[in-house]
Protein backbone atom coordinates (compact mmCIF):
# COMPACT_ATOMS: atom_id res chain seq x y z
CA UNK A 1 0.00 0.00 0.00
CA UNK A 2 1.84 3.50 -0.58
CA UNK A 3 3.26 5.44 1.86
CA UNK A 4 1.81 9.34 2.48
CA UNK A 5 4.52 10.45 -0.08
CA UNK A 6 4.18 8.20 -2.71
CA UNK A 7 0.20 7.94 -2.97
CA UNK A 8 0.21 10.41 -6.02
CA UNK A 9 3.06 8.02 -7.51
CA UNK A 10 0.82 4.79 -7.00
CA UNK A 11 -2.22 6.58 -8.65
CA UNK A 12 -0.16 7.56 -11.70
CA UNK A 13 1.26 3.68 -11.70
CA UNK A 14 -2.58 2.77 -11.37
CA UNK A 15 -3.62 5.27 -14.40
CA UNK A 16 -0.82 4.43 -16.61
CA UNK A 17 -1.61 0.92 -16.38
CA UNK A 18 -4.85 0.93 -17.40
CA UNK A 19 -6.26 -1.55 -14.96
CA UNK A 20 -9.61 -1.56 -14.19
CA UNK A 21 -8.77 -3.52 -10.90
CA UNK A 22 -7.65 -3.34 -7.79
CA UNK A 23 -7.19 -5.57 -4.87
CA UNK A 24 -5.67 -4.38 -1.26
CA UNK A 25 -5.01 -6.83 1.26
CA UNK A 26 -5.83 -6.14 4.89
CA UNK A 27 -7.02 -3.03 7.12
CA UNK A 28 -4.86 0.41 6.93
CA UNK A 29 -3.91 0.41 10.27
CA UNK A 30 -1.93 3.85 11.13
CA UNK A 31 -0.92 7.08 9.87
CA UNK A 32 2.02 5.53 7.72
CA UNK A 33 -0.76 4.11 5.05
CA UNK A 34 -3.14 6.71 4.50
CA UNK A 35 -6.68 6.19 3.03
CA UNK A 36 -5.49 6.93 -0.28
CA UNK A 37 -9.10 7.19 -2.25
CA UNK A 38 -11.93 9.38 -1.89
CA UNK A 39 -13.77 8.52 1.26
CA UNK A 40 -17.08 10.07 0.55
CA UNK A 41 -19.21 9.15 -2.38
CA UNK A 42 -19.66 11.35 -5.44
CA UNK A 43 -15.65 13.25 -4.28
CA UNK A 44 -13.18 13.53 -5.68
CA UNK A 45 -9.65 13.70 -4.66
CA UNK A 46 -6.76 14.59 -6.96
CA UNK A 47 -3.67 13.38 -6.55
CA UNK A 48 -0.75 14.71 -8.87
CA UNK A 49 -1.75 14.22 -11.76
CA UNK A 50 -5.03 11.87 -11.45
CA UNK A 51 -8.31 12.70 -10.62
CA UNK A 52 -10.26 9.81 -8.45
CA UNK A 53 -13.58 9.77 -7.71
CA UNK A 54 -15.65 7.76 -5.74
CA UNK A 55 -18.39 6.28 -7.50
CA UNK A 56 -19.80 4.03 -4.82
CA UNK A 57 -18.96 1.71 -2.11
CA UNK A 58 -20.64 -1.92 -1.04
CA UNK A 59 -19.85 -3.69 2.15
CA UNK A 60 -20.02 -7.20 1.53
CA UNK A 61 -19.38 -10.13 4.35
CA UNK A 62 -15.51 -10.38 4.13
CA UNK A 63 -14.63 -7.18 1.91
CA UNK A 64 -15.70 -3.53 0.56
CA UNK A 65 -16.21 -3.22 -3.53
CA UNK A 66 -15.55 0.39 -4.21
CA UNK A 67 -16.35 1.78 -7.65
CA UNK A 68 -13.79 4.38 -8.36
CA UNK A 69 -13.85 6.55 -11.46
CA UNK A 70 -9.86 7.11 -12.86
CA UNK A 71 -8.46 9.37 -14.85
CA UNK A 72 -5.31 11.54 -15.91
CA UNK A 73 -5.72 15.17 -16.41
CA UNK A 74 -7.34 15.90 -19.86
CA UNK A 75 -8.52 11.79 -20.18
CA UNK A 76 -11.56 10.24 -20.11
CA UNK A 77 -12.51 8.56 -16.33
CA UNK A 78 -12.41 4.74 -16.37
CA UNK A 79 -14.17 2.73 -14.07
CA UNK A 80 -11.82 0.58 -11.32
CA UNK A 81 -13.19 -1.79 -8.73
CA UNK A 82 -11.60 -2.00 -5.43
CA UNK A 83 -11.95 -5.14 -3.89
CA UNK A 84 -10.65 -4.28 -0.16
CA UNK A 85 -10.29 -6.98 2.27
CA UNK A 86 -10.07 -5.37 5.81
CA UNK A 87 -10.23 -8.50 7.46
CA UNK A 88 -6.83 -10.17 6.45
CA UNK A 89 -5.00 -10.13 9.78
CA UNK A 90 -1.61 -9.01 8.69
CA UNK A 91 0.04 -9.95 11.38
CA UNK A 92 -0.54 -13.68 10.33
CA UNK A 93 1.14 -15.03 7.01
CA UNK A 94 -2.19 -16.51 5.53
CA UNK A 95 -6.11 -15.88 6.22
CA UNK A 96 -8.60 -16.99 8.06
CA UNK A 97 -9.55 -19.78 5.65
CA UNK A 98 -9.72 -20.48 1.97
CA UNK A 99 -12.71 -19.11 1.68
CA UNK A 100 -11.97 -15.45 2.20
CA UNK A 101 -9.73 -16.02 -1.06
CA UNK A 102 -11.93 -17.85 -2.82
CA UNK A 103 -14.30 -15.10 -2.50
CA UNK A 104 -12.35 -12.41 -3.66
CA UNK A 105 -10.96 -14.09 -6.74
CA UNK A 106 -14.97 -14.70 -7.60
CA UNK A 107 -15.55 -11.04 -7.40
CA UNK A 108 -12.42 -10.49 -9.03
CA UNK A 109 -13.05 -13.28 -11.71
CA UNK A 110 -16.57 -11.97 -12.35
CA UNK A 111 -15.18 -8.20 -12.76
CA UNK A 112 -12.55 -9.01 -15.38
CA UNK A 113 -15.23 -10.12 -17.72
CA UNK A 114 -16.60 -6.74 -17.94
CA UNK A 115 -13.35 -4.50 -18.23
CA UNK A 116 -11.44 -4.26 -21.23
CA UNK A 117 -7.90 -4.31 -19.39
CA UNK A 118 -6.47 -7.86 -17.63
CA UNK A 119 -4.26 -6.33 -15.18
CA UNK A 120 -4.85 -6.91 -11.93
CA UNK A 121 -2.74 -4.63 -9.37
CA UNK A 122 -2.45 -6.38 -6.24
CA UNK A 123 -1.27 -4.54 -2.83
CA UNK A 124 -0.91 -5.20 0.55
CA UNK A 125 1.04 -3.52 3.69
CA UNK A 126 4.41 -4.56 2.76
CA UNK A 127 3.96 -5.57 -0.97
CA UNK A 128 5.08 -9.32 -0.67
CA UNK A 129 3.54 -11.56 1.95
CA UNK A 130 -0.31 -10.97 1.21
CA UNK A 131 0.00 -10.18 -2.30
CA UNK A 132 2.14 -13.04 -3.06
CA UNK A 133 0.13 -15.64 -1.58
CA UNK A 134 -3.49 -13.85 -3.48
CA UNK A 135 -1.54 -14.05 -6.54
CA UNK A 136 -0.03 -17.77 -5.90
CA UNK A 137 -3.74 -18.38 -5.59
CA UNK A 138 -5.03 -17.08 -8.25
CA UNK A 139 -1.99 -19.25 -10.75
CA UNK A 140 -3.03 -22.16 -8.31
CA UNK A 141 -7.50 -21.78 -9.05
CA UNK A 142 -6.58 -21.02 -12.56
CA UNK A 143 -4.13 -23.89 -13.46
CA UNK A 144 -7.12 -26.25 -12.07
CA UNK A 145 -9.66 -24.32 -13.94
CA UNK A 146 -7.49 -24.76 -17.52
CA UNK A 147 -5.99 -27.54 -16.98
CA UNK A 148 -7.73 -29.77 -14.44
CA UNK A 149 -4.51 -30.18 -12.33
CA UNK A 150 -1.94 -28.58 -10.64
CA UNK A 151 1.55 -28.48 -9.17
CA UNK A 152 1.87 -26.47 -6.57
CA UNK A 153 5.54 -26.89 -6.20
CA UNK A 154 6.30 -25.90 -9.95
CA UNK A 155 3.66 -23.08 -9.30
CA UNK A 156 5.41 -21.61 -6.14
CA UNK A 157 8.92 -22.29 -7.42
CA UNK A 158 7.74 -20.47 -10.84
CA UNK A 159 6.75 -17.46 -8.83
CA UNK A 160 9.54 -17.16 -6.70
CA UNK A 161 12.17 -17.14 -9.60
CA UNK A 162 10.78 -13.98 -10.41
CA UNK A 163 9.94 -12.40 -6.49
CA UNK A 164 11.49 -14.14 -4.20
CA UNK A 165 9.90 -12.63 -1.13
CA UNK A 166 6.31 -14.38 -2.49
CA UNK A 167 4.94 -17.52 -0.66
CA UNK A 168 7.93 -16.80 2.76
CA UNK A 169 6.85 -19.67 4.80
CA UNK A 170 5.58 -23.20 4.62
CA UNK A 171 2.42 -22.56 6.31
CA UNK A 172 1.65 -20.49 3.25
CA UNK A 173 2.96 -22.99 0.74
CA UNK A 174 0.73 -25.61 3.03
CA UNK A 175 -2.42 -22.94 1.89
CA UNK A 176 -2.41 -23.18 -1.44
CA UNK A 177 -2.72 -26.79 -1.36
CA UNK A 178 -5.71 -26.32 1.02
CA UNK A 179 -6.82 -23.41 -1.36
CA UNK A 180 -6.71 -26.46 -4.07
CA UNK A 181 -8.67 -28.57 -2.61
CA UNK A 182 -11.59 -26.01 -0.78
CA UNK A 183 -11.37 -24.58 -4.84
CA UNK A 184 -12.39 -28.21 -5.72
CA UNK A 185 -14.89 -28.53 -3.33
CA UNK A 186 -16.80 -25.78 -5.13
CA UNK A 187 -17.32 -28.13 -7.71
CA UNK A 188 -19.89 -31.24 -8.16
CA UNK A 189 -17.63 -33.20 -9.71
CA UNK A 190 -14.07 -32.29 -10.35
CA UNK A 191 -14.48 -32.62 -14.19
CA UNK A 192 -17.27 -29.88 -14.53
CA UNK A 193 -14.85 -26.85 -13.71
CA UNK A 194 -17.13 -24.72 -16.38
Amino acid sequence: MPLPETVGDFWQMVAASGAQTLVTLGPLQDETCPVFWPEVEGSIQEYQKVRVELAGSQDLKSLIVRTLKVAETGTTPRVLKQFHVNTWIQSRTVPSSCDLILEVLQHVDRWQLHTDSKTVVVQCRDGCRSSGLFCASAIVCEQLKLEQELDVFRTVQTIRASRPQFIVDSNQYAFCYDLALAFLDTFDTYSNFQ
